[in-house]
């Protein structure tokens, strides 16, 4: 049984860490989830016709579990009622409705672009209406920020966000050409990113060894997914990818980078399965 947990705590974790799978079959079967909900119209294309649906059902579902535990910590937002209110307006489903609309490769780029703005007013409205039902801090701890369009411009948010850019786009990761690495042109002579980036990765980890801690993995198991995912540079391309989210980018480009960091993850856990089947 704790394999079986474990195993699929590991699914869940690749799949809120890339939220959707760029491959057409798990496309195919959130848009025809999402068109079940009426979130996306009848006429909306699939990349090929979906099929063996029900793992795509229960991920969704492991999703949500695992992104609504977010709020359970957050200081000033009434969690319980949050996360009721939230499920009952389909938020995770418009999160993962902008990644297909995203992903798409049959919509214009004025669609795509008129598609995300109505989404993301749509979920601006979920939130908002939320924090009112709850009495909770509509800011939301930080975790909508890119919904809310809330810039963090902090010291501290500047150098972390200066940093993840930087190396991500040195080591390959994203490829954008002619962005500023430093729009708001602060000092960065003293920025060690070096330390900056170890950090986000050892917390990473940390959160990591966490969730398989509560699965019931045994500690060899556990060293050697972390080795496995350290050696395929599944954490930088974590990074990667939740720096992407965060920068103003034309759609086409964040969903061409998207695939790519998500193709990348995907190839760099086929060593994890064996540490999954190893007898210790």
């Amino acid at each position: 049984m704790k394999f079986a947990v474990g195993f699929l705590s590991l699914i869940v974790i690749i799949f809120q860490v890339k939220c959707v799978s760029a491959e057409d079959e798990s496309q195919a079967c959130m848009i025809k989830i999402l068109k079940e909900k009426e979130l996306l119209n009848e006429d909306f294309s699939y990349p090929r016709q979906p099929t063996r649906c029900f793992l795509a059902a229960i991920i969704i579902t492991a999703m949500e579990d695992g992104f609504y535990s977010k709020f359970d910590n957050e200081e000033g937002i009434n969690a319980d009622c949050v996360k009721s209110e939230l499920k009952k307006k389909n938020l995770v489903y418009h999160l993962i409705k902008k990644d297909i609309i995203e992903s798409s490769k049959t919509l214009s780029e004025e669609e795509i672009k008129s598609l995300l703005n109505e989404n993301k007013e749509t979920m601006k409205s979920i939130l908002n209406s939320a924090a009112k039902a709850c009495k909770s801090d509509d800011k939301w701890g930080g975790i909508f920020d890119d919904v809310l369009d809330i810039k963090n411009t902090t010291h501290a948010a500047l150098e972390s966000n200066y940093c993840c850019l930087k190396t991500s786009i040195d080591k390959n990761l994203i490829k954008i050409e002619n962005i500023d690495v430093n729009p708001y042109n602060f000092d960065t002579s003293n920025v060690d990113c070096n330390a900056i980036i170890e950090n986000k990765k050892n917390d990473i980890v940390r959160k990591f060894r966490a969730k398989y801690n509560e699965s019931g993995l045994s500690q060899n198991k556990i060293n050697c997914i972390v080795n496995n995912l350290n050696e395929s540079n599944f954490f930088d391309t974590t990074i990667a990818l939740k720096t992407l989210e965060k920068i103003d980018l034309e759609p086409f480009v964040r969903a061409e980078n998207k695939r790519k960091l998500s193709n990348k993850i995907e190839a760099g856990i086929t060593g994890i399965f064996s540490c999954m089947i190893e007898n210790y």
